[in-house]
């Protein structure tokens, strides 16, 4: 039996993952490393804090990550006005929402988690959220 729900957000609630590789994109072809979507993608679900100093390690290059975050996050907000949930996971949540607890579990910080779940508007269908930051 079911006791409880627990969804990511990136690429599962909300139909973010193209922004956040774009937003990447941006900002690490400004510090001079190129970000193709197969490595972005491949490695989809690790939190950009250990994703990007290890993609750059590997290029042989040093990256601010701080200010590459930063960057990231600026380009990423830009678009989130277009964001749009994934229909057949959030109705999954709206079926169950006040008869199971449910959570997010992202790799994603807490801040861009919660802005795109107030985007699609189920920011308070969840007991909990639990971001990149908590782990």
């Amino acid at each position: 039996m079911i006791q409880a729900l627990i969804f990511d957000c990136d690429g599962t609630l909300t139909d973010s993952m193209r922004a956040h590789y774009l937003g990447w994109q941006h900002a690490l072809a400004a510090q001079g490393m190129a970000l193709t979507d197969h490595e972005f993608f491949r490695h989809s679900g690790t939190p950009s804090r250990i994703l990007i100093p290890r993609l750059a390690s590997i290029a042989g290059l040093e990256i601010d990550y701080p200010r590459a975050l930063e960057d990231k996050e600026t380009h990423f907000l830009q678009s989130i006005n277009e964001l749009k949930p994934i229909n057949s996971v959030v109705q999954i949540a709206r079926k169950n929402r006040g008869t199971l607890p449910m959570a997010v579990a992202s790799g994603g910080t807490r801040r861009l988690v919660e802005l795109q779940l107030q985007q699609i508007q189920i920011i308070d269908w969840f007991d909990t959220i639990v971001a990149s930051e908590d782990t």
